[in-house]
């Protein structure tokens, strides 16, 4: 006598066995452009008929005849699927027991999974008024993209009346969080959750940053992850450059490299530290020096500090002026960045006896300034020109540009 799981094997069989027969590479590329979609609605019922087997072992308590402690724990076992994935399909699973229409629609190829996973967080945070509004909502789903339906879900849940949409977004409130943590090879890592009301000022400095850069440069090759992680870093620098900062022991917050004269110099090997405790390049701790306020720790045998010179400001503000109108911004061969983006670069490092004149310094977008300090290039002062030798030995040779009134 068949059962269902025979028959239903049976069907699988048959339908692994086409599927294995599939040949992408025989296949015109209109084939695959209709195959693959279809695939797509094929698994999302699937899934729609798996969920469904796996809310009613839940709803009957399946997990306690095998001893697992929970249905997620059986999924993962018997499924072999990551915890977060099992805690996510029961969640699902839970919802649409209570979801009829949204379920039917799911169950007839009308929507995707993804569409559904937007669809029961909704009914989640809201369970007691979803009901009335499922149809108009799952009507609206089918034709949208996930985007487009987070977007709508949104307007939605705050067209609410009640305190529930208050709550809920004061618990979202309650949820952020963001870490700072060491990861491999000296890597940072920024990890973290933010509710969007918060976010959005973040996302709106990152995106005109981004922007600016694009209209700036025709010849920028970063990734736009790393565009935004950059964008970031000049945020927190200008924010560290202002003068409206909160003093913190008399003084405005600043990074502290510790770094000895004679690595600085480059007289022997070594590196430097921050007072985070991270190792910094003897290379990247120059570039920080060259426009930066600078104080003299002198240390006994054992590195116990006896003595803090002042603080002096490497390129006064006079001199960075005239720096300006002389430059107008980036020097770099083929940059046109303008002076509020560059640092000032010692040619000769000051460090290095290099005097701290205009005739020694040159603008540097911090992008370029990296890539001079960190890429060695070589940078050259002959009267009125400037000359960046590449690492390979070419030489590109650029004049002041001031402009005689």
């Amino acid at each position: 006598m068949e059962t269902n799981i025979d028959n239903l094997a049976e069907a699988i069989r048959g339908l692994t066995d086409a599927i294995r027969e599939l040949d992408a590479e025989g296949m015109s590329v209109d084939e695959l452009a209709e195959g693959i979609p279809a695939l797509t609605v094929l698994m999302d019922r699937a899934e729609a008929a798996r969920l469904g087997m796996v809310g009613e072992f839940d709803r009957r308590g399946g997990a306690d005849v095998t001893a697992h402690t929970s249905t997620t724990s059986w999924l993962k076992d018997r499924c072999d699927i990551s915890g977060s994935t099992a805690r996510e399909k029961v969640r699902v699973a839970r919802a649409l027991r209570l979801m009829p229409l949204t379920e039917a629609a799911f169950g007839d190829g009308r929507l995707g999974y993804s569409h559904v996973r937007e669809l029961t967080r909704c009914h989640s945070a809201h369970p007691d008024v979803f009901g009335d509004h499922e149809e108009t909502l799952v009507d609206v789903a089918g034709p949208l993209s996930v985007r487009d339906l987070r977007r709508a879900l949104d307007h939605w849940r705050q067209t609410l009346d009640g305190p529930g949409v208050l709550d809920e977004l004061e618990e979202q409130h309650g949820r952020r969080r963001l870490w700072l943590s060491e990861a491999f090879e000296g890597m940072i890592r920024m990890d973290g959750d933010i509710d969007p009301d918060t976010a959005e000022p973040i996302r709106v400095a990152l995106d005109a940053i981004c922007d600016r850069d694009a209209r700036a440069s025709t010849d920028d090759h970063r990734t736009q992850s790393q565009k935004r992680a950059d964008a970031l870093s000049e945020i927190c620098r200008q924010w560290l450059d202002g003068a409206d900062t909160p003093q913190i022991g008399g003084e405005r917050p600043h990074l502290d490299v510790l770094v000895d004269v004679d690595v600085l110099s480059g007289w022997t090997a070594g590196a430097g530290e921050t007072t985070g405790g991270r190792v910094v390049h003897p290379e990247v701790a120059r570039r920080l020096a060259c426009d930066a306020s600078v104080s003299r720790i002198v240390l006994a045998g054992d590195s116990e500090p006896l003595d803090v010179g002042r603080r002096t400001r490497v390129v006064p503000a006079g001199m960075r002026r005239a720096l300006v109108a002389r430059d107008r911004g980036c020097r770099f061969p083929g940059c046109d960045r303008p002076p509020r983006w560059c640092d000032a670069h010692h040619i000769i490092h000051w460090i290095r006896n290099g005097p701290t004149s205009l005739y020694n310094l040159v603008l540097l977008c911090r992008r370029h300034h990296r890539i001079v300090h960190e890429g060695r290039w070589q940078v050259l002062r002959d009267q009125g020109d400037i000359t960046f030798i590449y690492p390979n030995g070419i030489e590109h040779t650029n004049s002041d540009r001031l402009i005689s009134m």
